[in-house]
């Protein structure tokens, strides 16, 4: 949406964190066996590097849309191109923040998770199928996760990047309580320990929470991220959304909504401050005018005219900080008033995402040191910006 000027200085003037949603991933990268292309993944991070903001990278290895030469390869060469993809790729982005580097490896047992078409765990105990989900990389390469991590330090550290977080990102594992969310936490849980024991270079764990109005988990989300923490992990809040509904395509939308949506917001943001293993907090789109979940899911911080919702206040109060407005932006660019935006620009950060033709997303949020109770003055925060094609 680089065509959108008011949405572009709206992120411009809000957000100090970048997340390229499909620039940075296989099937852009390297369509074509043999063949690399890094003009979209450089853009976003020369841009962001430019603009002062910090650069989070999503993914280096992810079990569903890939290439189809990659599916099409022997096991013993799917484990060499592994290497090599992620090799050339971490060690292009050296100023990076953080990279996830494998995404969504979790299976899933939820009620109605088969009928949504996700991959459902076999029920075995034999540490592995019990855990990984069925992709291009399991079971064909068993250690497909470990070979991730190490590789990507590997690459890293050749270009004297040490300093960069790596982190596994996975959906519906972030409350330790709940039919929906626990077993799978668990699982998440129980392979980051077994990860760590081995020695795997693993800095963090990725909570997505794609959530709607009836989210009510916070306790749950507390514990599990206190748990990360005493195994020495970060916690990063990377993509959410709070949608009016998860299970209708279309709902009503009022006043007692985006209250409801606020408080949602305002709670997740509290948890992820108490928590100091919680170092992000980042929300998968800026404006409900550009959406993976759709307009009508009115899921984003900002409204579909880029005025800032009940959301923005609310989050704001956390940091006590009082909105002039109530939440609606009354700026000619439609964004919180003016004399909000140095505060908000210090408390927020933004995921500037170049998307691809298939669900074009965006991310806002937070990020701070270890062990912080404020957010950091060099990764103020963050929220996502998409430029499309």
């Amino acid at each position: 949406h680089k065509g959108d000027s008011a949405y572009a200085a709206l992120a411009a003037a809000q957000y100090s964190l970048v997340t390229a949603e499909n620039a940075c991933k296989w099937a852009t990268i390297s369509p074509s066996k043999g063949a690399y292309n890094f003009d979209d993944c450089d853009y976003i991070y020369n841009t962001a590097k430019a603009s002062g903001q910090a650069f989070r990278g999503h993914n280096l290895a992810w079990g569903n849309y890939n290439p189809s030469w990659v599916d099409a390869l022997s096991p013993d060469d799917k484990r060499s191109a592994l290497v090599e993809y992620i090799s050339r790729v971490a060690a292009r982005y050296p100023d990076a923040y953080a990279w996830d580097v494998y995404n969504e490896p979790v299976c899933d047992d939820f009620p109605f998770a088969a009928a949504a078409g996700l991959e459902i765990c076999d029920g075995t105990d034999d540490g592995l199928n019990a855990i990984y989900k069925n992709s291009s990389w399991y079971p064909d390469v068993p250690d497909a996760l470990e070979l991730a991590f190490t590789t990507a330090a590997d690459a890293l550290e050749s270009v004297n990047a040490t300093g960069v977080k790596l982190f596994l990102n996975d959906y519906m594992a972030e409350s330790s309580t709940g039919v929906l969310y626990a077993a799978k936490a668990d699982r998440v849980y129980t392979l980051a320990q077994q990860l760590l024991a081995k020695g795997i270079p693993l800095h963090g764990i990725g909570m997505q929470f794609h959530l709607d109005l009836t989210y009510s988990s916070f306790d749950g989300v507390r514990a599990n991220m206190k748990r990360l923490g005493e195994l020495g992990l970060e916690v990063h809040v990377t993509e959410l959304d709070v949608s009016c509904s998860l299970t209708e395509t279309t709902c009503s939308w009022g006043d007692e909504d985006a209250e409801k949506q606020a408080k949602i917001y305002a709670s997740l943001l509290q948890v992820c401050l108490d928590e100091p293993a919680c170092t992000a907090f980042d929300t998968w789109g800026v404006t409900d005018k550009y959406t993976w979940r759709g307009t009508s899911q009115h899921p984003l911080p900002f409204d579909e005219n880029l005025n800032s919702k009940a959301a923005v206040a609310s989050m704001l109060e956390i940091f006590g900080v009082e909105s002039d407005d109530g939440g609606s932006g009354d700026g000619d660019d439609g964004s919180v008033p003016a004399g909000d935006d140095e505060t908000c620009a210090e408390l927020l950060s933004s995921v500037a995402a170049r998307a691809g033709p298939v669900r074009r997303r965006a991310a806002l949020g937070l990020a701070r040191p270890v062990g912080s109770t404020t957010p950091s003055a060099n990764h103020k925060g963050a929220a996502a910006l998409a430029l499309l094609d």
